[in-house]
């Protein structure tokens, strides 16, 4: 998989960030480990996406690049 997005910081506590060298625009799907969607939302590179109101645990983040349509997941842990 060819996809160079990168999500950080892992473990968080207030916000992730989701960078890409191309990309601006991202879909987000946040999941917990049950399945259930959190959030999805549209979201721009390098902005902060706030995760406060989130409960300690461990989520998924899917990112999909808005132009080219790639998607991958990501497990963050949130403090």
């Amino acid at each position: 998989l060819q996809l160079q997005v990168n999500v950080y910081p892992n473990p968080v506590t207030e916000a992730i960030f989701i960078t890409h060298p191309t990309e601006q625009f991202f879909e987000v799907r946040i999941t917990d480990v049950s399945g259930k969607q959190i959030l999805q939302t549209a979201h721009q590179r390098q902005q902060p996406l706030s995760v406060q109101s989130l409960t300690s645990g461990t989520y998924f983040v899917t990112v999909t690049t808005k132009d080219s349509k790639q998607t991958n997941t990501y497990k963050i842990i949130k403090k």
